[in-house]
């Protein structure tokens, strides 16, 4: 069985995947919200990976049948989890620096690339953990990239960041993202390059439709990014198919 699991950006896939023909070989639901999941709530045992908080165990005991996630070969998981830019960008930081590596702004500091990679990793440590955790256990699994971020951050919309600040740090939480998988040994599927205007940010008709979130994609998003994983799924694990 192939369950494809994690924060709130899973919905957009769940949508997509429910205006089609089931997919008899794979499960879609969240463990919870990206913030909740973001703390030290992992819990590595000799055989499995268990979880801290009750509605976490709930939701994978609901998706799977146990309350951890368990050693084995059986079964294969796509975490779209740790992979979202979204708190380092609205950090409070940036009222008052920006990124050494990018033109002086008036009126703020400069923060070094180094400062600012430390910031990365510690916004994603537990999930880190979490990743490496499952490797030692040796659980097959894969990540899922979260959306682009939309344009109208309220860091931005407040006229405390530009855009090319956003899209600086994006890219460099990408790209760390990026290296610690790879070294760890985890494929990832990455967004559609199609979802992204020109200046970096997801597209205006791709945003959710819920008013006030500018986090989440919305369903047309999740379609893109279902074929991707069907695509990558067909190309490696065509036999859980």
């Amino acid at each position: 069985m192939i369950y494809l699991t994690g924060e709130s950006h899973i919905g957009c896939l769940m949508r997509a995947a429910a205006e089609r023909e089931p997919l008899e070989t794979i499960v879609m639901g969240a463990m919870g919200p990206g913030g909740k999941l973001s703390h030290n709530i992992f819990l590595p045992r000799k055989d499995r990976v268990a979880f801290g908080v009750p509605a976490v165990r709930q939701q994978i005991q609901k998706l799977t049948g146990q309350p951890a996630i368990m050693q084995g070969k059986d079964h294969l998981f796509g975490f779209s989890l740790g992979f979202h830019a979204f708190r380092v960008c609205q950090s409070r930081t940036w009222r008052t620096f920006y990124p050494a590596a990018l033109k002086q702004e008036e009126g703020k500091q400069p923060l070094s690339s180094a400062m600012i990679d430390t910031m990365i990793r510690e916004d994603s440590k537990h999930q880190r953990g979490f990743y490496k955790a499952l490797k030692a256990l040796d659980i097959p699994c894969f990540v899922i990239e979260s959306p682009p971020l939309q344009r109208n951050l309220p860091i931005m919309t407040q006229g405390f960041a530009s855009g090319v600040v956003i899209q600086h740090l994006f890219e460099r939480y990408r790209t760390l993202s990026m290296a610690f998988f790879e070294e760890l040994g985890i494929d990832v599927v990455t967004f559609p390059p199609e979802a992204r205007s020109d200046d970096g940010f997801l597209k205006t008709e791709l945003e959710t439709e819920r008013e006030g979130d500018v986090r989440h994609a919305n369903g047309a998003y999740g379609a893109l990014m279902l074929d991707r994983v069907l695509d990558y799924l067909r190309a490696n694990h065509a036999d859980r198919l």
